[in-house]
């Protein structure tokens, strides 16, 4: 039991047991700090000296029991116990407020995490040259050598980098909860064929699987035109009756420029059947980003909008801009990326952008299913929804998450994400890949499109499946 002692106001003296004191203060309606272990039945104790009556409000502290709850004046000790264990790895907190006569004194009740690592990814796919491997580790465990149990021969252990300690809301106890980079040199891979390795953590009795996947040399042939693909972001609803107008002008489009074209559809909520909604949580930023008016309404690439018309002038419009994006905005960037999805759901995707161009590109990437049989206003009662977003697996959805830096014209990004339990068949679910660029439209060929400037330019697109890859294309 940890024992330190606070001065609170006059009515009041309280020894508490559990706080830690690194000569900081916390905030000033605050009195002081107690800390419990992690594991249910952990216990705090502390006096109180109060010249009068005085009560202890516990509401705020479901996962701890203070005893006594009230008292008169004099010397009382007081107990707290948690009632309940702290699952996760990071603390809990909780306020602690003791009522007397000249007023009331607040603590932060605080409660250890278990002991424990997570780590944020269990799949790291390297380039084949030498390269350094960071694999951050995430709990409040210390990290040593002996840990790692094995590893492939073509990696060698350099050492750790261990985050800053941060302070919790008291201002005074510093969390156990930090990041840990292992840091691993990786020799260069000549092979023809990727090849495959594990590092094995063991943590507490735990044993950890890092699955290394280093590929045969990649390169990108910058002598020829990365393949242009353009994204048609749509908004829509199930009773929206004008909306099948602009799906079968994307159909009728994706014939006449075939393999050109790839819709992200963001549905809207629909409030007077809830049960056929197709909606993603995050639709209205996009929605809010993009200044959608009414629906259907499209965007091409961050270039120019699209607004409904019948169905053959709507192709004409979405293939006509299809051609301009591959004659006036070429892409500049290809992609290749390899996915893996667990039987639980658990995603974790690899992308590697090629690009000669100096230019600070981003990348977002979105969750789709097709093959959704919703009732649809102006269609059918088993109308077919396809390219429907799910979810994502990009921080910034919108502006894109800045890739990391190129090397040898290369940037390899590792994402990790969960299957969104709305999907319905995860064999009908897929990632799209959007990597954008700053720019905004300087060519407008297009008659029926309407152009602007949303900050940057979609440069290319890929599809890829759950569990499988995509592969540099050309023109």
């Amino acid at each position: 039991m940890r024992h330190v002692c606070f001065t609170v106001m006059a009515v009041l003296v309280i020894s508490a047991g559990c706080s830690k004191d690194n000569g900081k203060t916390g905030p000033e309606n605050m009195a002081g700090t107690f800390v419990l272990e992690y594991y249910s039945g952990a216990e705090c104790s502390g006096t109180i000296e109060s010249d009068g009556s005085w009560v202890i409000n516990n509401n705020e502290l479901q996962w701890c029991s203070v005893s006594p709850l009230s008292g008169d004046a004099g010397v009382t000790t007081i107990t707290l116990t948690s009632t309940s264990l702290n699952e996760g790895l990071k603390e809990r907190m909780g306020v602690l407020s003791i009522e007397g006569q000249a007023g009331t004194d607040s603590y932060y009740v605080i409660q250890r995490g278990s002991p424990g690592i997570a780590l944020l990814s269990d799949q790291y796919v390297l380039m084949a040259h030498d390269t350094e491997l960071r694999i951050p580790v995430e709990g409040n465990m210390t990290l040593t050598e002996d840990m790692i149990s094995s590893m492939p021969e073509w990696v060698g252990f350099e050492g750790f980098s261990v985050s800053d300690s941060t302070l919790l809301d008291d201002g005074v106890t510093v969390s156990e909860y930090v990041t840990t980079e292992m840091i691993f040199s990786v020799e260069e891979h000549s092979g023809t064929e990727t090849r495959e390795g594990k590092v094995v953590l063991n943590v507490m009795d735990e044993e950890y699987e890092l699955a290394l996947l280093q590929m045969m040399p990649v390169s990108a042939d910058f002598s020829r035109r990365f393949y242009r693909n353009s994204a048609m972001i749509r908004f829509t609803g199930v009773y929206c009756g004008y909306c099948p107008w602009m799906s079968e002008g994307l159909e009728r489009a994706k014939e006449q420029v075939p393999d050109r074209i790839v819709s992200i559809n963001f549905h809207a909520k629909s409030y007077s059947d809830p049960k056929y909604n197709l909606v993603w949580e995050g639709s209205r930023e996009v929605e809010d980003f993009y200044r959608v008016p009414s629906y259907p309404y499209a965007n091409f690439n961050n270039i120019a909008q699209v607004q409904n018309a019948a169905p053959d002038v709507l192709a004409d419009v979405i293939s006509e801009l299809a051609l301009e994006a591959e004659k006036y905005y070429p892409s500049e960037s290809g992609i290749m990326a390899v996915s893996r999805c667990s039987e639980n759901g658990d995603i974790s995707l690899n992308v590697i952008v090629a690009s000669e161009a100096e230019e600070d590109f981003s990348m977002s990437v979105w969750i789709l299913e097709d093959g959704l049989q919703y009732p649809q206003t102006g269609a059918s009662e088993d109308y077919v929804h396809d390219y429907v977003v799910r979810g994502t697996l990009s921080e910034d959805f919108i502006g894109g998450d800045a890739l990391p830096v190129f090397e040898d014209g290369m940037s390899v990004a590792h994402l990790n994400g969960e299957l969104p339990s709305s999907v319905e068949d995860r064999r009908n679910a897929y990632l799209v890949i959007v990597v954008m660029r700053p720019g905004a439209p300087d060519t407008q060929s297009v008659t029926l499109a309407k152009y602007g400037d949303y900050g940057s330019i979609i440069d290319n697109v890929a599809v890829c499946p759950l569990n499988g890859m995509v592969d540099f294309r050309y023109e």
